[in-house]
């Protein structure tokens, strides 16, 4: 039998977000939470979203984002619906980094070194 898939409840989706604020980085990291909680998006698919992926020609953020099978688990193309708060999230991280809208092809979430990161690497750290 298939292993499901914990789901955070408000109270614990609260206690992260207030952890993920106390981190070197936060604006960063709630927007990665935000992507695993509000869009469903797994460690691998949110390791390979690009600027591109949720950024349109016309600059606004995507209400869905199409992601290749080279992005995800299965090797299956698939899509990320966003919502509003996942929108305005995205906005407010794109805005602090500008730099990102100038080159869509490029990683949308990066380490500490400037490298994007690997699937491995993006995790959710334990809620106590």
């Amino acid at each position: 039998m298939a292993k499901q898939a914990k789901v955070l409840t408000q109270k614990e989706f609260v206690k992260l977000l207030k952890a993920v604020s106390l981190t070197r980085y936060p604006l960063r990291n709630k927007t990665m939470v935000y992507f695993s909680y509000f869009a469903g998006a797994r460690a691998c698919e949110i390791a390979n979203i690009r600027v591109c992926d949720v950024v349109g020609a016309d600059g606004a953020v995507r209400n869905v984002v199409t992601l290749s099978s080279g992005q995800t688990k299965g090797h299956t193309a698939g899509r990320l619906f966003i919502n509003k708060q996942l929108q305005k999230q995205l906005s407010d991280y794109l805005k602090a980094k500008p730099i990102l809208t100038q080159q869509p092809g490029s990683p949308l979430f990066f380490t500490q070194k400037g490298a994007g990161f690997a699937p491995q690497t993006v995790e959710v750290a334990p809620v106590s």
